[in-house]
């Protein structure tokens, strides 16, 4: 008995979550993405001299200006840690702004997963009413189902459970195919854009490095690059270095700018080439899995399918 109390109450819970993150997603649809213009930043970095700073004792300051209907809106945004600071090559940043009661807050790009919370609901309250009507019955009441002698119990567990597998791989297979593609085919496109001319070199020197969640076991480095153009010095952060050896302090290192899209990235180093069969191996693998797990799921799903 207790475990179905267990279940209904958790199934309610992530019912009612799933109910409040889909009224904020409302709320959200309601407001208007309007770009505000950088006017300016005001950075705290602590410099000792080796332009190696953490990026948790740093900080930054950013004036923020949009108008709306000829009435300007301004407001001073405050990030903790650097890495969170809208890019230096950036001159606005997206916010969302609601004009019934002005009020108004920055655009992040959120992905949906709160929606498994529903299918989640779903199974965990069935599984709660599955034991309920099992009771002392339930295992082996849910060992011996088929779907040519069903039960009540499999049903729910198993019809539930099969369709909550199925998004979950899903999102899993949506979310984690561009870092698993992007070392595989990112040194090929980078080698074919370069071969067709489309990028232009440019001659940038690294003025800093920011750790990231760095410690002796390892972390993150992030460089920043300082490169010349006709109107001025113009600044670039990269993504995360995998090639941190190569990248000092105060020591020239070419970046490459699409002369179609403007975008900026570092030539691949020799770690990502030899990166490559490794990470058609993890494809492999987790690949492999995420379809085996899903295949798995779709038989459970059609097996409760055809016992009804």
């Amino acid at each position: 008995m207790i475990w179905t109390i267990v279940f209904l109450l958790a199934g309610a819970g992530c019912l009612g979550l799933a109910v409040w993150r889909l009224r904020q997603w409302f709320h959200r649809r309601k407001g208007i993405r309007i770009e505000a213009g950088i006017v300016d930043r005001r950075y705290q970095i602590p410099d000792d001299g080796t332009g190696i700073v953490d990026n948790k004792e740093c900080g930054a300051s950013v004036d923020l200006s949009f108008f709306w209907q000829g009435r300007s809106y301004r407001k001073v945004q405050d990030y903790k840690g650097i890495l969170s600071v809208p890019a230096p090559e950036d001159k606005s940043v997206p916010v969302l702004f609601w004009p019934e009661t002005g009020e108004w807050e920055l655009w992040t790009r959120k992905r949906p997963y709160w929606l498994l919370l529903f299918p989640g609901a779903v199974f965990l309250i069935a599984t709660g009413i599955a034991l309920l009507i099992g009771g002392e019955g339930f295992a082996p009441m849910l060992g011996s189902f088929r779907y040519d002698e069903p039960n009540l119990v499999g049903q729910l567990v198993y019809g539930t459970g099969s369709a909550l597998g199925i998004c979950l791989c899903a999102a899993a297979g949506i979310g984690l195919a561009p870092y698993a593609l992007g070392p595989i085919f990112g040194p090929f496109i980078f080698g074919l854009r370069k071969s067709a001319g489309m990028l232009e070199q440019l001659e940038a020197r690294c003025i800093m490095i920011i750790l990231d969640n760095y410690d002796s076991d390892g972390g993150w480095r992030d460089p920043v690059f300082c490169y010349a153009t006709p109107e001025g010095p113009r600044y670039w952060r990269t993504k995360r270095d995998t090639t941190a050896k190569k990248i000092q302090v105060g020591l020239p290192c070419p970046l490459y700018r699409n002369r179609h899209t403007g975008e900026i990235c570092l030539e691949p180093g020799l770690i990502d080439a030899i990166d490559v069969p490794f990470a058609v191996i993890r494809l492999a693998l987790g690949g492999g899995f995420l379809l085996l797990w899903f295949l798995i799921c779709l038989a459970g799903l059609w097996s409760v399918w055809m016992s009804l």
